[in-house]
């Protein structure tokens, strides 16, 4: 991989990468691939086989089971990157419209209430 995607030293956070194939695990393993320290989040500990896999080839990671919608998930999830490793460079804002956990919340989003999105 070319230098000008050397990402050693930083660190980056992906949301919605529990997926063993979904693109939030996708993007966790490519930036950990370019040498970033990796946060996944997932809304269930899946989270933590994700992790594991990623740790297997060598990357520093760490898992957090986190419900988006909660407004004080995002904010710890900052101070997760600070605690392990002083910083935070690149945020990856995947959860999607699909929750494991609340399946009822899936849908069009034309369909959705603003309290549903």
């Amino acid at each position: 991989m070319s230098s000008n995607y050397d990402l050693t030293g930083r660190t980056a956070l992906v949301t919605g990468a529990g997926s063993p194939t979904g693109i939030g695990f996708a993007t966790g393993r490519l930036l950990s691939e370019m040498g970033a320290a990796v946060i996944l989040t997932s809304t269930t500990d899946r989270i933590n086989d994700r992790v594991k896999e990623l740790r297997a080839t060598g990357a520093e990671a760490v898992g957090i089971v986190g419900d988006l919608t909660d407004p004080a998930t995002a904010p710890a999830l900052v101070e997760s990157a600070l605690d392990h490793w002083g910083r935070l460079d690149v945020a990856i804002q995947n959860a999607g419209m699909t929750s494991i956990s609340k399946p009822q919340e899936a849908g069009a989003i034309e369909e959705m209430t603003f309290e549903a999105w």
